[in-house]
């Protein structure tokens, strides 16, 4: 069973965000008035980097990406290496969006360092 729609209510409910339906064409999110198929962000759910789409007058989620060190979209699965720490743009099972670290080239030459000195 997938437990992101319920947190995507959960957050809503907590962010007081509401998806008004006005009809088959249309949809309120926020306060905010969509025709249908327009895409938008929601900042308070899932950051810049998250865009819903407008879809029978309500909403639901349309693309999942990480917001990079420099505030730039990066792709699900898209790397990003800075003082030789690698991390990778992955989502959890419950929809959320996350950068986690892969690797870390410190831990392997102090490893290394560490056996040469012994």
């Amino acid at each position: 069973m997938a437990v992101w729609p319920l947190v995507v209510a959960l957050l809503c409910c907590i962010y007081g965000i509401t998806s008004t339906p006005l009809g088959n064409n249309v949809c309120v999110v926020g306060g905010k008035v969509y025709q249908e198929g327009d895409t938008f962000p929601v900042p308070e759910m899932g950051g810049k980097c998250t865009q819903y789409k407008c879809h029978q007058g309500g909403y639901k989620e349309f693309k999942l990406e990480c917001e990079d060190r420099l505030g730039i979209c990066k792709p699900l699965n898209a790397k990003e290496t800075v003082n030789c720490v690698t991390k990778q743009c992955l989502t959890g099972d419950s929809g959320t969006i996350f950068y986690i670290q892969t690797e870390s080239k410190i831990t392997f030459i102090y490893q290394y360092i560490h056996i040469i000195f012994q």
